[in-house]
Parts: C-alpha cells; sequence; structure tokens
C-alpha cells in the first residue's frame, strides 16, 4: 500500500487543484487578513502569478482592504519573502497582517 506524509499529500492536492483557469495556489490567511476575506484558504489562480509582488497586486485589486493595511508580510515556505520572490503552485504560502503587542 502506497502511504505518503501530510506534507506531501499537502503538496499533491496543491497540484491537482484544478479551477477553470489552472492551477491555483493555496494561501493561507491569519488575522485581519482572514476577517478580510472570510476565510482562512484562499485559492489564487497561479497562471498570471509569478512573484510575490505580483500576489500581493493581485490580493489587492481583489480585496481592497488588504491594501490599506499598513504593512503586510508574504510567508513562503515558512521563510519571510520579497516582493521578487519566485512563486509556483505547491509552496505554502502565507499573508502575515500587522500584529500589535509588547
Amino acid at each position: 500500500m502506497f502511504q505518503t506524509s501530510s506534507s506531501l499529500q499537502w503538496l499533491l492536492l496543491s497540484w491537482i487543484k484544478i479551477g477553470k483557469k489552472g492551477i491555483a495556489m493555496n494561501i493561507k490567511l491569519f488575522g485581519v487578513t482572514r476577517d478580510i476575506v472570510g476565510t482562512n484558504q484562499l485559492y489564487v489562480p497561479a497562471e498570471n502569478i509569478a512573484t510575490v509582488g505580483e500576489l500581493k497586486t493581485w490580493l489587492y485589486k481583489q480585496y481592497p482592504a488588504i491594501g490599506e493595511l499598513n504593512s503586510l508580510a508574504i510567508a513562503v515556505d515558512h521563510a519571510y519573502a520579497e516582493d521578487n520572490a519566485p512563486l509556483w503552485a505547491g509552496q505554502e504560502v502565507a499573508l502575515i497582517p500587522p500584529v500589535s503587542g509588547g
């Protein structure tokens, strides 16, 4: 019997998530970004988004309130990513909203 780890299963599911326009990226949302979008995961069409910066542009168009946040970091595979970092389906992508506290 073929067994897979949970991370491999997630990767396989990410690659086979097919929409009308092709493969989608799975974006995890936290805090205020989750509140704005209304869910803790978002599937984003991957065909026109090649970098973190392009993902931000897409998010700001789809959810203008995200663009009004005083900061927004994006983590790719558990590390903060710059706007020029490449993206592809199968990566773990998370929106990190501003946090408060001391």
